[in-house]
């Protein structure tokens, strides 16, 4: 009986966990980007009306450890399928990335993306063009809680202050910023 009951359990845990799959700091880039183009290829595969592509001219997994890099694919192609028309070459991003393999190892999906903007040099993130699936702390389950600060703000373990803050140290300066991420001529 003890088996039985633990079997049942576990598949509503494993339904439940695979219903929920937030990202991790691990899956945020930030980067510049270089052009967008119409994702006709990621539509037909998605039977979405929107879609594209997103090419960067530098990026870099913000919050990735050096074991990660060296385990994960690395990039070639961005794709997504939700409206992007308020971001344009050479605004600075901050994205989750989450690698998808469909026979293309170094494809990833942008599953959200907010643009990051440096005033006064001090680090300001916009709201994402899409919520992506978050873990709402308050609650301890997926979804977004009262309290929902932006992109940085799902993961399970720290909120987006924390996120912004560590950020914040990588480029201390708005020209810090600047520098880091090649523009589009």
């Amino acid at each position: 009986m003890k088996t039985i009951c633990f079997a049942i359990l576990s598949v509503s845990l494993i339904s439940t966990a695979e219903a929920c799959l937030p990202s991790s700091p691990a899956d945020v880039l930030v980067g510049r980007i270089a052009s967008i183009e119409k994702g006709a290829e990621l539509q037909r595969e998605s039977q979405s009306k929107q879609g594209f592509g997103l090419k960067f001219t530098d990026y870099h997994w913000a919050f990735r450890t050096w074991r990660q890099r060296l385990i994960l694919p690395s990039a070639q192609r961005f794709e997504g399928v939700f409206a992007i028309i308020s971001l344009k070459p050479n605004d600075i991003v901050v994205a989750l990335a989450s690698h998808y393999n469909g026979g293309k190892p170094h494809n990833y999906r942008i599953d959200s993306v907010a643009k990051l903007t440096c005033q006064n040099n001090k680090l300001i993130l916009q709201k994402p063009l899409v919520i992506p699936v978050s873990w709402n702390r308050q609650q301890q389950l997926c979804g977004i809680g009262q309290n929902y600060a932006g992109i940085l703000d799902g993961f399970i373990d720290n909120n987006q202050a924390y996120y912004l803050a560590k950020l914040q140290q990588k480029y201390p300066t708005c020209a810090a910023l600047e520098k880091t991420f090649a523009t589009v001529k």
